[in-house]
């Protein structure tokens, strides 16, 4: 029945080995080169914006 699937799966499912290898050593990575002196970041210069200009406003003329 259903049920009994469904309980007999956890048994089952350890019994079956996984299609995956298992994982390998690697060692540790190289990481950077023993006496390597990264160059400094190179350095831009400050861009300023340039203060807006006002336009003229028109005068409302009373009539």
């Amino acid at each position: 029945t259903l049920t009994q699937a469904r309980r007999a799966m956890p048994t089952l499912l350890t019994q079956l080995e996984t299609p995956a290898r298992p994982p390998q050593p690697r060692g540790k990575a190289p990481g950077r080169a023993k006496g390597f002196h990264p160059k400094p970041a190179k350095r831009h210069p400050v861009i300023r914006k340039t203060s807006k200009k006002h336009k003229k406003r028109k005068t409302a003329t009373a009539t």
